[in-house]
């Protein structure tokens, strides 16, 4: 850690409506209805049946509709929530549709199993309430929250669904729209999808510059934003910018779950100059974390260390969060920073100046979907 004479406290936050938004629409690299027998099963038409009916009696009935998904990508983050998308409806009288997390991947659309009870876990349902005939004609769009059944799911690189009609009368049936839907009946646009929500990166990339400003966004109009040798410690950098007109450095990443500081070390180099600290979710919400402006007596040289708790429940637990650090004043302006962390505590300083402390009470806050 770089030399530290003082910290600034910066704010406190406060509520507004928290704008949870997904990560990614995923839609199914396979799916299919199969039945016991394998007699009557459907891996390549536009629509999707389960119907009721179990065991090997069951020929055409007890159709189990099988989805796979691919969610190699997730690997490196973690699982927040996903949401299953179906559109269509029953055939005749309402259908109850289980949900089930089917644990073997090892099938493709050309060659599908039957999806046995014993590597089935139940995940949810939903009562289909419409009558629909078929292609060609309007269904609904039915939601599935399978997020919270998928707790401790390892993410091995595909998620495998398996639906099951769960009415106990002959023949009921539910029906829903393929991923092969075609142009000529209808189906096209309406394709099964899930809403596929993670948590990404809960930590700053390269807080302390070390490989440049690569891990980082500039936008720098007609100021400088550059790393540099730092003074105060041998083979390490920081961060230089330089006013001539605003320049922001950023970086998208996650909010952690619970309340957190953002700690970062600076030094003016000038008498002028401010430092705006921001975060802004994907819809556009902005909040200011703190506005960090230059003495006009510059203090003895070093590195000094500001925080910023954040504490309020809207912003805990986002995704896809920027962190945005802005530079302005006259031409010429100049701060360092260094540092800078999400960290449970701040670090114990020799002493603590206290700078600007916002304590606001909540407004409009309301509970955090998971």
């Amino acid at each position: 850690m770089n030399q530290t004479h003082a910290v600034v406290a910066l704010a406190l936050i406060l509520s507004t409506t928290p704008c949870l938004a997904v990560d990614r629409k995923l839609m199914p690299v396979a799916d299919g209805a199969i039945t016991y027998s394998g007699v009557g099963n459907s891996t390549t038409g536009s629509t999707l049946h389960t119907e009721w009916g179990e065991g090997p009696s069951q020929i055409y009935t007890g159709r189990r509709i099988l989805m796979k998904f691919d969610t190699s990508w997730s690997s490196a983050v973690a699982f927040r929530d996903a949401k299953l998308y179906l559109y269509g409806g029953h055939n005749d009288t309402a259908s109850q549709v289980n949900v089930y997390h089917y644990d073997d991947d090892n099938f493709s659309e050309a060659s599908m199993p039957f999806p046995s009870d014993f590597r089935s876990r139940y995940l949810t349902n939903r009562v289909i309430t419409n009558t629909w005939i078929g292609p060609g004609y309007a269904g609904i769009w039915y939601e599935f929250d399978i997020g919270a059944g998928l707790t401790g799911w390892e993410q091995d690189g595909y998620l495998s669904l398996c639906l099951r009609n769960a009415t106990n009368s002959f023949n009921n049936s539910a029906s829903f729209v393929s991923r092969n839907s075609q142009t000529w009946n209808g189906t096209k646009g309406y394709e099964p999808f899930i809403i596929f929500a993670t948590y990404g990166a809960l930590q700053i990339t390269d807080p302390d510059f070390r490989n440049g400003l690569g891990s980082w966004s500039v936008d720098s109009g007609g100021g400088t934003a550059i790393t540099r040798h730092n003074p105060y410690l041998e083979n390490d950098e920081l961060l230089q910018m330089i006013a001539g007109s605003p320049v922001t450095v950023s970086q998208v990443l996650d909010t952690p779950m619970d309340p957190f500081y953002l700690t970062f070390a600076y030094e003016h180099q000038t008498s002028a100059g401010a430092l705006t600290i921001r975060l802004t979710d994907r819809d556009g919400r902005t909040l200011d974390l703190g506005h960090l402006v230059a003495p006009e007596t510059l203090p003895e040289p070093g590195l000094r260390q500001g925080y910023a708790r954040i504490e309020d429940p809207s912003w805990l637990g986002l995704d896809h969060v920027t962190l945005s650090l802005t530079y302005d004043g006259p031409s010429g302006a100049q701060v360092w920073l260094d540092d800078i962390h999400f960290a449970d505590a701040v670090p114990e300083p020799a002493s603590i100046i206290a700078l600007a402390i916002l304590a606001l009470a909540p407004l409009g806050t309301r509970p955090r979907t998971r």
